[in-house]
């Protein structure tokens, strides 16, 4: 097997992503203490890299696992991840989550937006009311949607967690030197309480879930920023981002970088 994956359009390697997965696991025992999952019929609604996937998928015994990703190459880091005995257990569909006409009405028990929510914007721009929408339309009365995010706002605890938002910001700064206007959409806990309210759900609390961890797939991530600067067409431009990223990657070799708090929104149909 190949140890080059694609992750999200750009070729990487794929030892970090399964380091990454003991931080998932620990996230995902937090986010589902105390809930019984077992013979659930279980949304998992944007499949990514498919930690929440194969986590459910061990878990929900004889109940129904569904997983749902507009980008097909997320069944592909499945596979990988999973394995052939536990992807043989759920079933993966290429859509949009703004459409799920091909599920029917209060069907699944509990549906799971695992790191989705902020990357909405950037495939389907403004999606993201009617994604939560539609996914209220396919729970039970009284099903639950967990959704788990990075807050949007935080003080760093370290120098790893100052680097992460030093790169946000040189990333940032790439989207508006390229143009690129369809970029991630973060929200604080708050914030997603009261959209959720807004489009229907009951009860929306959230809990903190983790201050952050040092995460090997993040330097992958900063990497992949120095490949996006390139296409700066602005050489002066091009030349002062890439050296900030030289600077910043050098430190980053050295420190890790952590990754940002994370929170979980729990909420009813």
């Amino acid at each position: 097997m190949s140890n080059v994956v694609e992750v999200y359009g750009y070729k990487t390697e794929m030892r970090p992503w399964l380091e990454r997965e003991r931080l998932e696991h620990e996230t995902l025992d937090k986010v589902f203490a105390g809930i019984k999952l077992e013979g659930l019929k279980v949304l998992d609604a944007g499949t990514g890299i498919g930690y929440a996937a194969k986590y459910l998928a061990q878990r929900i015994g004889e109940g129904v696992l569904v997983t749902i990703d507009i980008d097909a190459s997320s069944l592909e880091m499945l596979k990988r991840l999973a394995g052939k005995e536990l992807t043989e257990k759920l079933v993966f569909i290429k859509a949009d989550l703004r459409n799920l006409d091909f599920i029917k009405d209060n069907y699944f028990d509990l549906a799971c937006l695992y790191y989705t929510i902020h990357t909405i914007n950037s495939t389907t721009p403004c999606g993201v009311r009617q994604v939560l929408k539609e996914i209220r339309r396919v729970l039970r009365p009284s099903g639950l949607l967990i959704a788990v995010e990075n807050y949007a706002t935080f003080e760093p605890i370290d120098d790893a967690q100052q680097l992460l938002l030093e790169l946000a910001r040189v990333e940032n700064e790439i989207n508006t030197l390229i143009s690129r206007r369809e970029i991630d959409v973060e929200y604080d806990p708050k914030e997603l309480c009261t959209l959720l309210v807004e489009v229907g759900y009951r009860n929306p609390a959230y809990r903190k879930i983790d201050n952050g961890s040092i995460d090997p797939t993040l330097l992958t991530w900063a990497l992949y920023l120095k490949d996006r600067a390139r296409g700066i067409p602005d050489q002066d431009a091009r030349e002062k981002v890439l050296a900030k990223l030289r600077t910043l990657i050098k430190k980053a070799e050295k420190t890790g970088i952590r990754s940002s708090p994370t929170y979980a929104v729990y909420a009813k149909k």
